[in-house]
């Protein structure tokens, strides 16, 4: 997700100031709620903001047959992004502190 996120750099940095776009897909929609983009199959015909919902989609989907409860959420704190995969490791129907989690945090 950081690859993709760093290839769509119009969604999450401004390339003028450097500043994170808060408004940007990747911080507002959350994956489980994103929907398949079809014109994002090509680079043309793709807004930023589609393809970073098509990036979240795939990525949730990823998360979720990989992973037994996979989840994943992006944050940003001064600049620099966050991403958490949490999951049901232990398959009891919650993820709680008896789970792993894998944390990274990256700048675009």
């Amino acid at each position: 997700m950081a690859d993709r996120m760093r290839a769509n750099r119009n969604e999450s940095i401004n390339l003028t100031t450097g500043n994170v776009i808060a408004a940007s897909t990747y911080l507002t929609m959350a994956p489980t709620a994103a929907a398949a983009q079809t014109n994002c199959t090509t680079v043309t015909g793709c807004s930023p903001a589609q393809m970073a919902q098509n990036d979240l989609f795939q990525w949730n989907a990823a998360l979720t047959t990989a992973l037994p409860g996979g989840a994943g959420t992006i944050a940003v704190a001064t600049g620099v992004f966050t991403i958490t995969i949490n999951w049901d490791d232990n398959r009891d129907g919650v993820i709680n502190a008896y789970d792993p989690n894998f944390t990274v945090s990256f700048q675009p």
